[in-house]
């Protein structure tokens, strides 16, 4: 029931971006900014209780050599006004955690 529209191409960050727009069967749009030169997710925007936010992600980083590749820096937008900035600068893969880390509890 997803559909996937594609959109008129922009730039994030300076760098050319194709934009696709992925449908879901509930009626929700989420727009993806795809960056022209390597393929990564540069943006992402979708709309929630607060207003349209929108995710911008750059800096991209990897621990090992063809491993996960992560962004070390996002950008967090409610209605186009900057919420907040997050900086990563490690992380790991292949951890156990404890299930109870991941219910909300009553």
């Amino acid at each position: 029931g997803y559909t996937v529209d594609r959109l008129p191409d922009d730039y994030v960050d300076g760098a050319p971006a194709y934009t696709v727009r992925v449908n879901d069967p509930a009626g929700g749009e989420t727009l993806f900014k795809i960056r022209m030169e390597d393929d990564a997710v540069v943006s992402v925007g979708f709309d929630t209780p607060r207003g349209w936010h929108e995710r911008i992600y750059s800096q991209f980083y990897t621990n090992t050599e063809g491993g996960w590749v992560q962004p070390g820096r996002v950008r967090l937008y409610y209605d186009g006004v900057k919420a907040n900035e997050i900086y990563w600068t490690s992380f790991t893969t292949g951890e156990t955690y404890d299930e109870a880390l991941f219910r909300l509890e009553d």
